[in-house]
């Protein structure tokens, strides 16, 4: 309850998938992660925001947040090390997972605001709950595939699907750049 609060909050709205449409979204999900596996401008932006063992990036997914790889495939985990040729654990996860859609009423820059705004506060009410979250973005990156998620009676606009769950093992922080480096006027205000 917490969460589809969180997740409907501005503006957003938020679809825990039934047994039957979590099935379609995890076919659709496998589709979009096998077409792009065979795409080299896939791989190479991978290789260019994950950071290989030894390399003393500040920013970008380093190598201990890769994460493991379904061992049967059926949960489309995008495999971080591919982009560099890195070798990824498998391991057994669970058979039906728990995947949540946030949509939005159009498909606008101002849409796609609420989205990341619904996403942060469902995001940090699952982290303050114990549960991790991982996205399953491959699908909304295939046009085509992503189009299929639309709600044809509402007009509704699929932005995010996610895996929740609560973790076995904690995942490590990744590094993260000092504020000011990210921010354009960062400390200053025109409100005087």
């Amino acid at each position: 309850m917490e969460l589809a609060g969180a997740g409907t909050a501005k503006g957003a709205a938020m679809l825990t998938v039934d047994p039957a449409l979590r099935d379609g979204v995890l076919s659709l999900s496998r589709t979009a992660e096998t077409r792009m596996r065979t795409d080299r401008r896939y791989r190479a932006e991978l290789a260019a925001w994950t950071t290989p063992g030894g390399v003393g990036r500040r920013d970008g997914v380093p190598r201990q947040a890769f994460g493991p790889r379904d061992i049967d495939n059926a949960l489309p985990l995008r495999d971080f090390g591919l982009g560099h040729g890195a070798p990824t654990a498998t391991v057994a996860f669970e058979p039906d997972p728990t995947l949540i859609l946030l949509f939005t009423d159009n498909d606008t820059s101002v849409d796609w605001l609420r989205a990341g705004a619904a996403l942060q506060r469902l995001l940090l009410t699952a982290t303050l709950r114990g549960l991790a979250a991982t996205p399953l973005s491959q699908l909304l990156e295939v046009p085509r595939l992503r189009a299929l998620l639309a709600d044809s009676v509402t007009g509704q606009v699929a932005q995010t699907v996610l895996r929740i769950g609560y973790p076995t093992i904690p995942a490590l922080a990744t590094p993260r750049r000092p504020v000011e480096e990210v921010t354009v006027g960062w400390g200053h205000t025109a409100l005087g």
